[in-house]
Formats: structure tokens, C-alpha cells, sequence
């Protein structure tokens, strides 16, 4: 073959030698342009790349590859036996893998660079039935005569056992709590139905190739799609009626993206399939400029700024400007691994590996240095920092039990799943779950018992705090609340609330008992107008979905058109706030009506995160931080001796759930908050001092809730919601005053400080911008900086490491700090123009969307991310809710593509023979599949 033309005109041609050999490749543009330089002699290769960087693959006289050189001169070594099987691979720093066989050529052993090993024992079917990890623990699974695995045994001993019908096809998964999944497939053994334990079941209609066209849930909900002749989805209709539809080009790729408002996204495409421009729903439009290796080096926004990219001869990523133009450096080892890198104002990290390519010591220029021990699985033991002792332990099968932070340890008791069955705070606080056919049914907080009443698809329809109050709920059939309604003593209504939604799922009307609250949005899903009691709000945006323009009734001081330098915001009216060359704001001043200045000064470490604050009072405060990013303490500090904390407050954490914070106060008294979760929503939030707290039921909502007295009076408005107790007594309703709300949901604020602490970044109160650019660089539609305009979709910024760039350009989930994904993973292979979707794979346990209770349907991977083909679950929901898995394509294809199956916990697509769309009730499924993976 010497050349090849794509059907959208671009091109890659190949030249040979008199051997037939290819000796240079180039295409258009010059993109991946190649020179082959081969030296029979010595059995060496030389390959030199577009840029003119030379890579030397050296042979043996078996031209077995036994050495390779990269551009910078680092060497990765191999070994192999006769067969062509791999010995030994020892990285460029001299870290050496080995691996042994048995006589039919399986992997036996894998002894890794520190000298621990893995091994596997083979059935004769070559079928792995054993392994024993490197710290002991040994997983076993068994097999039908045909192979299928029937029996899968963790390190506790539980049994997880899978049936198959007469034609080899799944029929039924028992957990190892006892419960069933059953599975009905048809003559040609695809899925026609799944039926959870509690007997309901989702049922699947295919087309004569096989792929899913339509879906009816256990709430009689159905969803239509329609494909094309190539497989690619072209239309689906949800059960309330919305449409979403996609068309592609001749090559296969998404071209535009039609929204169920009728709304269009269209995306652009260069050489291998690349996206080169992208134009939103508002008319933004974004370029992305590659560089003949095919990785981004620039992206140019709607207002012709610009975030660019340098790497090395290697590839590897070494600066990025941002369209501020301020620069963050990296700096790689010879093993690709990132050792240090340094922010704009000059403060830098150094960190240092095992020979795992585990980070076990990190440094900051600011002196804080930190240690972690892991046990030979990789998990964390201890890590310690300046301002936090941490540790943890863990079962057999490697969920963690307990964790001591300062000496104040979160103990928890799981069941054979994994679930949390038990619950016990530092401060004393017991919660005890009970689950029933997987799903939570009670939950036991301080004495008092909350009940969960569902529906056939899982969905709770009512939550009831023993005879004294209920919050009961409507759902539509798209899985949405529709209303709200708080009940005390003989069901008699206290509170209530209704939602309307658009098409596309944002609500955009909210009634109560003192009117209602409509809300206008952009093509963009952005809040543009809010109208209500008490509320006149509008809002403007700039091309790059910068808000340029606020006007609220309420708070005249943030009143005005935004300031900007160069495009950073720098107050409103009165405020103004100063920024280090970082883009993070050091100094706020506020011009009170008599003339005067309020200062709030902020101090902030390497890794962006707020250290002190100095207050117009002068009072000074201190925060504290453990080795995974989570703040653990605030202090006071004595005016006469910042050594001295007259004041201090320390926070718990259950993951990166916040649980419980006690305050010990200059009196020695101390109060502690404590709240229990239901997935991603608090439930409820004892108060009180420790072993003497009072349990309150949380009912967050998408706006303002009301407080309500038992004797009447009048109510009084609460960003947080509704917090009901009712302890030996008639239920009091209490809100959450204003000044504790958060500016946003998921947000803890200071009320002193101003600052609004939201994982991992802090918020500016006044105009809900971050107080120091995104933690992963460049992000969703270009804003850094942003948040979710939508203030109803329950969405943080996205956590460090935790981006790569999807079909639409933008950064989706599993990256390097501010690292574009052609610089990121070792093996990308340079001409699979696919191979980014094939990466892009969720951290285990990272979910970064969040939604309003039980609505289906809205994956964002990060703030204001659009929904693309390519990007998990535009065809029909959230892949990474609860109760939510999708129609696909057949295995092998490696593309992250509409309908890929991802588990709640973000684990990769399962690439099983076909998947399928559907709702099981809450969080059945997602025990399905994590086994089905495991066993596949």
C-alpha cells in the first residue's frame, strides 16, 4: 500500500526501498511524518519522528525487540524466551518485571521490581481459577465445562455464583448475600429481560442486528432508540417524550449533537479523526490546534485567547499557559513519571517514587513535607503531614475499616458486598443500615430510625422518621421529582414543594406555599433570569460562558457588571479583590456605604488550597490539611500568639464525603455535626455535643427550603433545605440560616472568612467563581475558573488527576494535573486516532456528576461538560447513577461509544459480548456487573 484517503479527504502515504521496507510515511499536513532508518548489521531501527526526534528500537539476531531508545536518550529493555514470550522488562531507572510460565505458555508468576510477586494457577483450559496476590490474599474462581465461570471466592470467603441456560447464556447472578438477578434471553441469547430480587424487571426489544430499540423499566417507563446501518445511534426518545439525536459523518464521527430543546452542538474534524473545532449550543466556538505528532499544542477560545501546551522530544507534557498567560512547569523522570512541578508564582512540588512508580514522599517549596506507607497492594497505610496523622485499615478483601486522622478514628462494619452496615464517628455517632434485596430500607441514627418506602423501580417514594414526620414524594416517568411534601402527626402537611422541568431535565419552575420561583435558562442549560418571592435575578454571559453581568435584588453590593483583569473577575460594585500571579485571590476589600474598607487577606499554599485568612477584625485563622487534599482542621489563633489556637475545629471524612466536624471552643465546650449520606445526598445531621446529639432529617432540594413551627409563625427561607426533629417530642422544623448556607450545593463556608470550601477548590462568595483557576488546568468550555452555571445540577469542580480530553477537546476523567491526554499513558499508540476514548476511563470511586434526587439521564464529567458521543452516556443517562446501564456496541470495539457500561463506581466499560439499556432498582445492578466483570 503506498497511499490511503479517508472519505472526509484526508490522506497518509507510505514510500519504500528497493527491500520493500518503509522508509518514510507522511499525511496531511504532515501529520505523523516518519523516516525509517534501518541498520541490518547491527539489527537497529532508527525512527525519527515530524519533529526530528530520533527513537532507536535495537533487535536481537530472533528480531526479538530487546532495546528501546527514546528521544531524550532513556532506555526500556526486554528479554524473551524461544517462544517470544517476555522474561524480563526493566524500565529505564533499572526497575526489572519478571515473568515465568508454565509448559502451555500461561503466565505463572509476575515478580515485580521490588521482588513481591503475583501468582496464578491455570485450569486445563488454560482458564486462571487462582491467584495469590502479593500480600497473601488469594481470589478463586471456578468454570463450567464450557468455560463459562460459575463460582468467583473473594479473600473473606463469599461466594458469588453465576448460572447459564441450556445455550450457555447468563440466567441468573446470586450475591453472596443470597440475592438473585435472574436473566430471560431469547432464541439467539440476547437479554430480553433482567429481574432483580425484588421480582421487577427491565425488558430490552432489539432489531434484526441485535441491538437494543427499545427498553421498558419496572416503572412502565419506555425508551426508544433508532440506529443507523452502520450501528451508530441516531435518535433516542426518552420517556417523558424528549429527543436527542446525534448525526455523523462518513467516517463515523459525531458531527452534531441536538439536544432535546433542539439545541445543536457541532464538532469538526482534522486529520485521524481529531476534533479540531467545536461550536456550542450559544454559538461558542473553540479550535484545537495539534502539532504534527497529532497532540494539542494550543486551544483557542470564542474570544481568541489562547492555552498552550509545550512538551519534550519524548512527548511528554512540560508547561502549559493558560489564557491569562500564566505558566505551570512539569518536570518527568526517565521513567515518564511527573517529580516535580512549579506554578506561576514560582511555588513548586518535588515528589518521589518507589520503585512501583508509587508517590512515597512529596516536598512543597513551602516546606511541608509529606510521607506515605502503602501495604504491598498499593493501599494506603499511614501518611503524615504537618497538620494530620493518618491511617487506615482494611479486611482481607481490601475495604477499608477504619481511618485515624489525629487520633479521631471513623470505624465502619460492612457487609459480604462491601456495604456500610455500621458507622461510628469520633464523636460517638452510631449509624446502622439495613438493607433489603440491596437496596437501603432502614437507616438508625442516634436512637432514631428513618424508613425508606419505594417503588417498583427502586425509587423512594417515601422517607418516614418512626410516626412523627414523613417526606413523601412524586416521580415522573422519566425518574424525576415532581413533588416534595413534608408531613407531621397524622399526615398532616407542614411543607411542600413541586418541580417543572424542560425537556432536557433542568427545572425550570419551582412552586411552594409562598408562590413560585421560574427560572430562564440559555441554550447552554445557564440560569439567565430568576423570578420569584423575594428573588429578581438576571445574569449575562460572554462567549466563553463567562457571567459578565449579575443583578440581584438582594445583594446590591455584588450588584454590576463583573471587573476583569486581563480574565480574571475582581469584584462587583463595592468589592474588589486582588489576585497573585497565580490568577488566586490574595486580598479582598469591600467599601462599606459610610466610606470605610473591609480587608480579608488569603494565604495559600503550593497545591492551591487555603492556608490562613486574616479578616478585616484582625483575627487571624488557620487551616489544616491531610495527605489526601481534605481539609481536617480550621483554628482560631490567639491575637497575641499565632502559635497559640484558641479555637479549632476538625473535620472528619468518609472518603471524600464530609461526615462529621466538632468545634472545641475558648470555654471548653465542644459541638459536633454529624451526617449520614444516601450515595452523594446528605440524609441526615445530628447536632449537639458528643454522645448527646440530636438527629435532624436533611431533604436537600434544587432551591430554597422553609422553616416551619409546630404553632404556627411565619416561615423563613433556607438555601439548604429542611431539617426535621423530632427527639421525644412533636417534630420541630428548623432551618439552616442564611448566613451557613452555602453558596453552592456541596459547599462548607466560613462565616467569618468569606470562603467557601467545595472539594477540592474554594468559591468566591458574590458571583460563584472559584477562588484560584481549576486544579486540572483547562477545562469543560474553557472555563478554568468556572463552576456549573446551572446552580441546580449538584456538580463540584473536578479533583486533581482526574481529566483527559474527550471527542469534544475538552478535558473528561483520568489525567495529570493540567495534562492534555495525548501527553498522558505510556502506550498510547501514536496512529490509533481512537485510542483517546479508549483511554478515557473514570478513577475508581470518582463521580463527579451529581444530579437532583433520582434524575436519570445527566453524565457531566466535569462542570458543563456536553454530553457527546464518546463521552459515556448521552444515550440515554448517567452510566455512573445508580440503576443506570445502556445499550452498546459489540465487544472488541475499544472506543468509549454511546451505551458503554460503566459500574457506579466508575470502573472501566465492561466488554461483555453485547450490553444493555435499563433500570434495575437503586444499586442492584451495579453488585450485577461489578461481579460480571470480575468473572469475565
Amino acid at each position: 500500500m503506498s497511499r490511503w484517503e479517508d472519505r472526509n479527504g484526508y490522506w497518509y502515504s507510505y514510500a519504500y526501498d528497493e527491500q520493500g521496507r518503509c522508509v518514510y510515511t507522511t499525511g496531511t499536513d504532515r501529520a505523523l511524518e516518519y523516516r525509517y532508518a534501518y541498520d541490518a548489521g547491527n539489527h537497529r531501527t532508527v525512527v525519527t519522528d515530524s519533529l526530528g526526534h530520533d527513537t532507536v528500537y535495537q533487535f536481537n539476531e530472533s528480531f526479538q525487540l530487546i532495546a528501546q531508545t527514546d528521544p531524550l536518550g532513556h532506555t526500556t529493555t526486554h528479554t524473551w524466551d524461544r517462544y517470544d514470550r517476555t522474561l524480563t522488562v526493566t524500565d529505564p531507572l533499572g526497575h526489572t518485571t519478571r515473568y515465568e510460565y508454565d509448559d502451555h505458555g500461561d503466565v505463572t508468576v509476575i515478580v515485580r521490581p521490588d521482588g513481591l510477586s503475583t501468582r496464578l494457577e491455570h485450569n486445563e483450559l488454560g482458564l486462571v481459577t487462582e491467584v495469590t496476590q502479593p500480600d497473601g490474599t488469594v481470589w478463586r474462581q471456578s468454570f463450567d465445562g464450557r468455560g463459562n465461570p460459575t463460582v468467583l471466592v473473594d479473600p473473606v470467603g463469599h461466594r458469588t455464583r453465576t448460572t447459564y441456560d441450556e445455550r450457555g447464556g447468563p440466567s441468573g447472578i446470586t450475591e453472596a448475600d443470597g440475592t438473585t438477578t435472574r436473566i430471560e434471553c431469547d432464541g439467539a441469547g440476547l437479554p430480553i429481560a433482567l429481574v432483580a430480587p425484588q421480582d421487577v424487571a427491565v425488558r430490552y426489544a432489539q432489531d434484526a442486528f441485535g441491538r437494543v430499540t427499545r427498553v421498558r423499566d419496572a416503572s412502565g417507563g419506555e425508551t426508544e432508540l433508532t440506529w443507523s446501518p452502520e450501528g451508530h445511534l441516531l435518535r433516542r426518545v426518552g420517556p417523558a417524550g424528549d429527543i436527542r439525536a446525534w448525526t455523523f459523518d462518513a467516517e463515523g464521527n459525531c458531527q452534531t449533537v441536538v439536544d432535546e430543546n433542539g439545541a445543536t452542538t457541532t464538532i469538526e474534524y482534522g486529520a485521524f479523526d481529531l476534533p479540531v473545532r467545536r461550536v456550542g449550543p450559544d454559538g461558542a466556538a473553540y479550535r484545537f490546534v495539534r502539532d504534527t505528532e497529532l497532540r494539542i499544542s494550543e486551544v483557542i477560545d470564542p474570544q481568541g485567547r489562547v492555552w498552550h501546551y509545550e512538551y519534550d522530544a519524548a512527548g511528554r507534557l512540560t508547561s502549559q499557559t493558560d489564557f491569562d498567560g500564566r505558566t505551570t512547569r512539569y518536570r518527568t523522570d526517565a521513567a515518564g513519571r511527573v517529580v516535580a512541578w512549579a506554578n506561576a508564582t514560582g511555588q513548586s512540588v518535588r515528589f518521589r517514587h518507589d520503585v512501583l512508580g508509587r508517590v512515597v514522599e512529596r516536598t512543597t517549596s513551602d516546606g511541608v513535607h509529606t510521607r506515605f506507607v502503602r501495604d504491598p497492594l498499593g493501599r494506603l497505610l499511614t501518611a503524615e503531614t504537618p497538620d494530620a496523622a493518618l491511617s487506615r485499615s482494611y479486611d482481607a478483601a481490601g475495604r477499608w475499616l477504619t481511618e485515624t486522622v489525629n487520633g479521631r478514628t471513623l470505624t465502619v462494619t460492612r457487609d459480604a458486598r462491601g456495604e456500610i452496615l455500621e458507622r461510628v464517628t469520633p464523636s460517638g455517632v452510631e449509624s446502622r443500615w439495613t438493607h433489603v434485596d440491596g437496596a437501603p430500607a432502614e437507616l438508625t441514627v442516634a436512637g432514631r430510625t428513618l424508613t425508606f418506602e419505594r417503588s417498583a423501580d427502586g425509587l423512594v417514594r417515601t422517607l418516614k422518621v418512626g410516626d412523627q414526620c414523613a417526606v413523601v414524594r412524586r416521580w415522573d416517568v422519566a425518574g424525576r421529582v415532581t413533588d416534595q411534601t413534608v408531613t407531621g402527626r397524622e399526615r398532616r402537611e407542614v411543607w411542600h414543594r413541586s418541580f417543572a422541568y424542560r425537556a432536557d431535565h433542568h427545572p425550570v419552575e419551582i412552586s411552594g406555599s409562598v408562590g413560585t420561583t421560574r427560572l430562564t435558562l440559555d441554550e447552554g442549560g445557564r440560569v439567565t433570569r430568576v423570578d420569584g418571592p423575594g428573588a429578581d435575578e438576571r445574569y449575562t454571559y460572554g462567549d466563553n460562558g463567562d457571567l459578565v453581568e449579575a443583578r440581584w435584588e438582594a445583594v446590591p453590593e455584588a450588584e454590576g457588571t463583573p471587573g476583569h483583569v486581563e480574565r480574571r473577575p475582581v469584584g462587583a460594585r463595592r468589592t474588589r479583590c486582588e489576585r497573585d500571579a497565580a490568577g488566586r485571590v490574595v486580598e479582598r476589600r469591600r467599601t462599606t456605604l459610610s466610606g470605610t474598607s473591609k480587608v480579608w487577606r488569603y494565604v495559600w499554599d503550593a497545591d492551591d488550597r487555603l492556608v490562613s485568612v486574616t479578616t478585616p477584625e484582625g483575627t487571624h485563622w488557620r487551616y489544616g490539611y491531610d495527605a489526601l487534599g481534605r481539609r481536617v482542621c480550621k483554628e482560631r489563633l490567639a491575637a497575641d500568639d499565632p502559635h497559640v489556637a484558641v479555637e479549632r475545629t476538625d473535620f472528619t471524612w468518609q472518603d471524600s464525603q464530609l461526615v462529621e466536624q466538632t468545634t472545641h471552643r475558648p470555654d471548653a465546650t465542644a459541638t459536633s455535626l454529624t451526617w449520614e449520606y444516601e450515595g452523594t445526598t446528605p440524609l441526615v445531621q445530628v447536632e449537639g455535643p458528643p454522645d448527646r446529639g440530636r438527629p435532624a432529617l436533611l431533604r436537600h432540594g434544587p432551591r430554597p427550603g422553609r422553616r416551619a413551627r409546630p404553632a404556627g409563625g411565619r416561615t423563613r427561607r433556607t438555601r439548604l433545605g429542611v431539617a426535621i426533629h423530632g427527639v421525644g417530642r412533636a417534630p420541630v422544623f428548623k432551618a439552616v440560616p442564611d448566613d451557613d448556607a452555602p453558596p453552592l450545593p456541596g459547599a462548607v463556608r466560613g462565616r467569618r472568612d468569606g470562603v467557601a470550601l467545595q472539594l477540592p477548590a474554594s468559591l468566591r462568595s458574590g458571583d460563584r467563581r472559584l477562588r484560584h483557576p481549576g486544579p486540572v488546568g483547562l477545562g469543560p468550555r474553557g472555563q478554568p475558573r468556572g463552576v456549573r452555571p446551572e446552580p441546580h445540577d449538584r456538580i463540584g469542580p473536578a479533583r486533581p488527576g482526574t481529566a483527559r480530553w474527550d471527542h469534544s477537546g475538552f478535558p473528561a476523567a483520568d489525567q495529570s494535573p493540567g495534562q492534555p491526554a495525548d501527553a498522558c499513558g505510556p502506550e498510547r499508540r501514536r496512529h490509533d486516532h481512537r485510542s483517546a476514548a479508549a483511554l478515557r476511563q473514570p478513577q475508581r470511586g470518582h463521580r463527579p456528576h451529581a444530579q437532583l434526587p433520582g434524575r436519570r439521564g445527566r453524565d457531566r464529567v466535569l462542570p458543563g461538560a456536553e454530553r457527546l458521543p464518546g463521552t459515556g452516556a448521552q444515550d440515554g443517562g448517567s452510566t455512573a447513577e445508580p440503576g443506570w446501564f445502556h445499550s452498546c456496541r459489540m465487544a472488541g470495539d475499544e472506543a468509549d461509544l454511546p451505551g458503554d457500561l460503566r459500574s457506579d463506581e466508575g470502573s472501566r466499560p465492561l466488554r461483555a459480548a453485547r450490553q444493555y439499556a435499563g433500570r434495575l432498582p437503586e444499586r442492584h445492578h451495579s453488585r450485577l456487573w461489578k461481579r460480571h466483570q470480575k468473572l469475565s
